[in-house]
């Protein structure tokens, strides 16, 4: 069965496969989701709620931190 589109209010899963990304419905002021798992990479985002918030990014090469202009502050690994 393909649902295309539906609200669930409470639901278990037992197990799934995901493919791509998962993104939270909540977006920051930039329209991009504030949080981001990518199934096929490992990547991680976690992106401001807010204007002049920080966002990160972390894989398996390492983490990254951009501060509020998209400059890299930190980068931890390769």
């Amino acid at each position: 069965m393909f649902i295309k589109s539906a609200v669930i209010g409470n639901a278990s899963i037992g197990a799934a496969k995901l493919t791509d990304w998962l993104e939270s419905d909540a977006k920051g002021p930039s329209g991009v989701p504030v949080l981001r798992l990518n199934f096929r990479t490992g990547e991680i985002q976690i992106n401001s709620a807010q204007v002049g918030g920080w966002r990160m990014a972390m894989n398996n090469n390492g983490m990254r931190l951009y501060d509020e202009n998209d400059t890299l502050r930190v980068s931890l690994g390769r």
